[in-house]
């Protein structure tokens, strides 16, 4: 079975507000997400707007829905300060929780340069497996 992972961003608003800390997460055993995969998701964003990114990481498919076959997708809403870090990191949907889970938990390792503003940005990312 072969993984087909199909990310898309959506930048919603430019802001300034007090970010919560995130709980720190082990992204040592993530896959990097390459700047030609976030250029492509970017097709229908405002792209001179949104942040560069500096570190992505592909979300992992839990292996429970990828043994039983099991495709989804997971829509997470999240922060880029100034600095270029990601916090306030939210589900806002997922079609299994593991799907989410897996997703903030890639989120949560992502870094952006710095930018000239806060940006909330949503994300949602598909699982799909190729037979």
């Amino acid at each position: 079975m072969k993984q087909i992972l199909v990310p898309a961003f959506i930048l919603l608003t430019g802001c300034t507000t007090t970010p919560s800390i995130q709980k720190s997460v082990d992204c040592s055993s993530l896959r990097p997400f390459t700047l030609s995969d976030y250029a492509r998701s970017l097709a229908s964003a405002d792209i001179e707007n949104l942040p560069m990114p500096k570190h992505l990481y592909t979300p992992e498919y839990p292996k429970s829905l990828l043994n039983t076959g099991v495709e989804g997708k997971a829509t997470v809403q999240y922060e880029v300060l100034e600095t270029g870090q990601v916090r306030n990191i939210q589900v806002v949907s997922s079609s299994d929780q593991q799907f989410g889970r897996s997703f903030k938990k890639a989120v949560a390792c992502w870094s952006f340069e710095p930018a000239q503003q806060t940006s909330t940005l949503q994300q949602t990312f598909t699982w799909q497996i190729e037979s």
